[in-house]
């Protein structure tokens, strides 16, 4: 039996060795803390369930009676997000329009996928938690997007136009010769 570490989802086989072989169904594996990790009897495989470290004790029974038991230490680390991705970016929306951003967080086996939204530019564009985004000024106003395990960010560049509603000019303008005028 030997130490190891595996990731929060990840399963591995256990390298325990009986002699004779046939000896291995047996044994007795049981775990410090059951919370950390699962064993899996059938196939001698662990897979992590949370963060944590966890002792592995496997006991057997000689032919002669003789109890041999064995440990090794159970380290379950959990899968830091390495990178985020929202889109659109960069987005373009008017002003009092509201539009969903999508994220996609990485890798797929990352812990805590939970992503953190905050505008930083609150006078032009709201954020809710859940990624959807509201033109509240015009100008450019920047996302910030977090995980929640603080191991990547990204921003999101919102640019906020006020909604033209028209365009009203006179049909015929006339202008005498050295005459100035303007259109109101």
């Amino acid at each position: 039996v030997e130490d190891m570490t595996i990731d929060v989802g990840e399963t591995k086989g256990l390298a325990i060795t009986t002699d004779p072989a046939e000896n291995k169904d047996s044994l007795t594996l049981t775990l410090s803390d059951p919370s950390i990790a699962t064993i899996d009897k059938e196939s001698f495989t662990i897979t992590g369930l949370k963060q944590g470290d966890t002792i592995l004790t496997v006991v057997g029974i000689t032919k002669d009676g003789e109890m041999i038991k064995k440990t090794a230490a159970i380290k379950v680390s959990s899968v830091p997000v390495r990178w985020i991705k929202i889109t659109p970016n960069p987005l373009s929306i008017n002003k009092f329009d509201e539009y969903q951003l999508a994220s996609d967080v990485g890798p797929d086996k990352a812990t805590n996928k939970k992503i953190i939204w905050k505008s930083l530019d609150p006078d032009i564009v709201r954020v809710d938690e859940n990624g959807k985004v509201e033109g509240v000024g015009t100008g450019k106003g920047i996302v910030l997007v977090s995980s929640e395990d603080g191991n990547a960010s990204t921003e999101v560049t919102v640019n906020v136009g006020q909604p033209l509603t028209g365009i009203a000019v006179p049909e015929v303008v006339n202008i005498e010769k050295g005459e100035t005028s303007s259109v109101k």
